[in-house]
């Protein structure tokens, strides 16, 4: 009996060391269908990158990450050499399945390693209004600056106004996020979707009547959680603009930079 009750406590044990970390999605009302042999990167709220080696989840550092995605892009190339993995690169659609409560500088961190291996198509895991998983995107890679168009700019830039302790990272037992958010609309703040929203309509119409581009821009804080900018994300889908810019956020590069930050990401 004794023995028959240590094999099943190691079969538990070795089902539950087999099974992902949960990475829980944030929602989004304009989500659209997965894409189809899209390369799946998820990240978990403490930071934990998993990716799928042999149909069994493998946690992977940043560095790996991009060994992994080199990988990939090796294997779907139609022939040997540098420019037939540019165009694989180019071709593979890699959806990035980050947790809600996970900072926007751990996504960005993904973005950038993307971006890195040559991949200029990347979609963002959401959870639609089914509850079904979904993808709102691909907005692209993340940059230090965007082309100036001229005439009128719509720019939505989200701002930590006051936050409680939060430290992130793979040896860290809990996470907490900033208490309150502050959406920064040109000379507008508000605490609200809804004002964001409002925000976008009225913009909109503003450039409809004087027939003026509209440059589509989020800044977030190196801090804000993923799912606060997701939903702005998801409201310039719902007014209509796909092409949205994610503004770079330079991290800090120090170790007592990122204490001070009390933000650990994996080095490079």
């Amino acid at each position: 009996m004794a023995a028959m009750r240590r094999a099943a406590l190691l079969a538990i044990a070795s089902l539950a060391a087999a099974a992902p970390p949960e990475v829980r999605v944030p929602p989004a009302s304009e989500a659209k269908p997965l894409p189809e042999g899209a390369a799946v990167v998820s990240l978990t709220a403490d930071g934990l990158i998993v990716v799928e080696r042999e149909g069994k989840p493998e946690t992977v550092s940043i560095e790996k990450l991009g060994l992994w995605l080199a990988d990939r892009i090796a294997k779907s190339a139609r022939k040997p050499g540098d420019a037939a993995k540019a165009e694989a690169a180019a071709a593979m659609t890699v959806l990035l399945r980050a947790d809600g409560k996970a900072p926007w500088l751990h996504v960005q961190r993904l973005l950038e390693t993307c971006a890195e291996a040559g991949i200029r198509r990347t979609a963002f895991g959401v959870k639609g209004a089914r509850g079904e998983e979904g993808q709102l995107g691909p907005p692209g890679a993340p940059s230090r600056a965007w082309d100036e168009t001229g005439g009128a700019k719509l720019a939505v830039r989200i701002a930590v106004t006051r936050e409680e302790t939060a430290v992130w990272g793979p040896a860290q037992t809990g996470v907490r996020v900033p208490a309150e958010l502050t959406y920064r609309m040109g000379g507008i703040e508000a605490r609200e979707i809804d004002a964001v929203r409002r925000y976008l309509r009225d913009a909109g119409q503003t450039a409809a009547e004087g027939k003026s581009p509209i440059q589509a821009v989020i800044e977030p804080d190196a801090k804000v959680p993923w799912e606060t900018v997701v939903a702005v994300l998801d409201e310039y889908h719902r007014a209509g603009r796909a092409d949205v810019k994610l503004a770079f956020v330079e991290p800090a590069l120090a170790a007592d930079e990122r204490r001070a930050a009390r933000l650990p990401y994996p080095s490079r």
